[in-house]
């Protein structure tokens, strides 16, 4: 579908715009690498991990976010991210290549892969914090929302293909070998980001104050922001959702459900189209329905259509449309996803994006890490579809509180103020 046309002022497209294309690659190809899901398919495919390992698996990979997400956050405002972004994937291309060697020195082990979801989660925070900081310096503030759709847009043809393949490459060849690909996504990312040539400003000036302090005006700015302060809120509900759901779903689809792995991948290729087709019409919708209203109807929409998850029957076909429906509805989280950025990108002064995205980042990361403990529990004492409700109960009420507060009335970018008052 064509997009709408974009304000003459603007200027041309942002397609044309070489910087703007070379931070879409990097977005894509390290996002395409992390979607491959290749240490996941190796923990269940060649370890024969189970809920409890896999609940583990998820903790820790989470847990560097929780320990040094706000210190990189601090980071972030004192360095240029760029050196950020490239040290995030160049670093997570070591950590596959040591899996890919000990799996063909016959001495892959669980605790390895425990080792590697560390680290990948120490640089998997790094990007997650320094990416978003980094898209103001490179696009103008007022086409930010443009380029959120765009790369959200992006993301979504990856969410519709990556896992799909991972899975189909561990059917036909081997779970390394999708941990081997997702390597080299890694790597096409860094070196996309080396390649950009547009100055990035030089960090603003921080006062002289200690590490802690720098920290404690992150928390103190989200704190005096009222928009901030609900975002954090619902996103530490969604949060523990997300840990409960993201340890689960796969191996309840394959080990409970009995899909193949490459089966799985087609069915959460569907909630990649619908993303595509949510960001596509995300803008429309906004302008449509307002800014609050985007951000809490795609997390309730998105949580109704989750709770199909753990009612799916025994015959496969019927049990493949309870997958394929909350993946449609991956449309509608898409669309809160690109408000929700967009709108903590305007609201926040360029000096401290790096420190309220850590607190953001880390407090969801702490809330998953909570939620796949929560998993682990449940699914041991009452089995996986018990976890998997309340995971999707979780992601209802992390919409209802956006849509019961004042961030409801935020209609457009940049009238927050007024309509917070």
């Amino acid at each position: 579908m064509p997009e709408p046309p974009a304000s003459p002022r603007l200027g041309k497209s942002l397609w044309r715009d070489n910087t703007f294309q070379k931070v879409f690659t990097a977005r894509i190809a390290s996002s395409f690498g992390s979607m491959l899901g290749g240490i996941a398919l190796v923990a269940i495919l060649i370890l024969d991990a189970g809920p409890a390992e896999m609940a583990a698996l998820t903790a820790i990979g989470v847990t560097p976010g929780v320990v040094f997400g706000l210190s990189t956050g601090a980071l972030a405002d004192r360095v240029k991210r760029r050196m950020l972004l490239m040290t995030a994937d160049f670093g997570r291309v070591a950590v596959i290549a040591s899996i890919a060697v000990a799996h063909l020195a016959f001495t892959l082990h669980i605790e390895h892969l425990y080792a590697a979801a560390f680290l990948i989660g120490v640089f998997r925070t790094i990007k997650e914090i320094a990416s978003p900081a980094f898209l103001p310096s490179m696009v103008s503030e007022e086409r930010l929302l443009e380029a959120n759709s765009k790369i959200t847009a992006g993301l979504s043809v990856v969410e519709t293909t990556a896992f799909a393949i991972g899975g189909w490459i561990a059917d036909l060849a081997s779970a390394v070998v999708t941990a081997i690909v997702q390597g080299v996504a890694y790597l096409t990312g860094g070196l996309a980001v080396l390649s950009i040539r547009k100055p990035e400003p030089e960090p603003e000036p921080q006062p002289r104050t200690n590490h802690f302090a720098e920290i404690a005006s992150g928390f103190k700015f989200v704190r005096s922001n009222r928009v901030l302060l609900v975002i954090v809120v619902s996103n530490v509900l969604f949060g523990v959702a997300g840990g409960i759901i993201g340890s689960l779903i796969t191996l309840f689809a394959i080990s409970e459900v009995g899909f193949r792995p490459g089966v799985v991948g087609l069915l959460y290729a569907i909630g990649g189209v619908a993303s595509f087709i949510g960001s596509i019409y995300a803008m429309r919708f906004v302008r449509r329905v307002g800014v609050g209203n985007a951000m809490a109807f795609g997390w309730i929409v998105s949580g109704v259509a989750t709770l199909l998850y753990p009612f799916a029957p025994e015959p496969l076909i019927i049990a493949g449309i309870f997958f394929a429906i909350p993946q449609f509805a991956d449309a509608f989280w898409t669309i809160h996803n690109i408000s929700e950025v967009s709108l903590r990108q305007t609201v926040t002064p360029a000096a401290m994006r790096g420190r309220v995205n850590s607190l953001i980042n880390s407090t969801q990361l702490s809330a998953e890490l909570i939620g796949a403990v929560i998993a682990g529990v449940i699914a041991e004492i009452a089995g996986m579809r018990a976890a998997l409700v309340v995971g999707a109960v979780l992601i209802i009420v992390s919409g209802l509180v956006i849509y019961l507060s004042p961030v409801r009335r935020v209609q457009e970018m940049g009238d927050e103020t007024s309509t917070m008052a």
